[in-house]
């Protein structure tokens, strides 16, 4: 199992958080399509 931790007080910019959930094996165009 992959789980994505996030740190809330060092933050995350969204190039980040995008390539950590396609690490983890989301769906790029899913992902490209929710955010439009």
């Amino acid at each position: 199992m992959k789980v994505l931790s996030l740190d809330s007080v060092g933050g995350a910019s969204g190039d980040m958080l995008l390539a950590a959930l396609i690490d983890l094996g989301a769906d790029f165009e899913r992902i490209v399509a929710l955010i439009q």
